[in-house]
């Protein structure tokens, strides 16, 4: 079973992944994968880190191109992609799979699906049998969804507060 969670940017979506995150953990349940926790500086947005769910091990997947002075191989928006530390959590995670109870990304999105190794590493956990809560960039959920079958929740202000208890109770129903 996989489930999607998308919605429109700051509504919430985050928020609902880490709540649901939380309470299969206090439950015991061994959580692979990773989220991508934006990093501001002085009220602004300086860029994104990758993080291991289980280990909180982290490391930059994108800064802002003036905070490392305008260079960089790629670029997403005003974002330039740090792919070695990107390979280097998605390497460790892929090692783990196997292990997992449930599968969770925050986000599937533009950015992540640039550097070939996490969209390898996000690509093999769709593909796995194992139940999973990804959330999914409104842009990409529909096309996703095509290829991999899902439940999907649109998280928006009315259903944002509550609606994580209904996804752990799917999630966890038959563990």
């Amino acid at each position: 079973m996989r489930i999607f969670i998308t919605g429109r940017p700051g509504i919430g979506k985050t928020t609902v992944f880490m709540k649901t995150i939380d309470l299969l953990k206090k439950r015991g349940l061994k959580i692979i994968g990773f989220y991508c926790p934006e990093v501001r500086e002085g009220g602004r947005r300086v860029g994104f880190k990758i993080v291991d769910i289980e280990t909180g091990e982290s490391g930059w997947l994108a800064v802002s191109a003036d905070k490392i002075g305008g260079e960089c191989i790629k670029r997403i928006g005003r974002y330039c992609l740090v792919h070695e530390d990107a390979e280097r959590i998605s390497r460790k995670i892929s090692e783990k799979i196997d292990y997992a109870e449930i599968i969770g990304i925050d986000e599937i999105g533009p950015m992540e699906l640039s550097i070939y190794s996490l969209k390898d590493l996000i690509y093999k956990m769709l593909k796995t049998d194992k139940k999973g809560l990804y959330v999914v960039h409104e842009k990409i959920v529909k096309d996703l969804s095509k290829n991999f079958s899902a439940i999907i929740y649109e998280i928006n202000e009315f259903n944002r507060d509550k609606i994580y208890i209904e996804i752990y109770q799917r999630l966890t129903k038959d563990l």
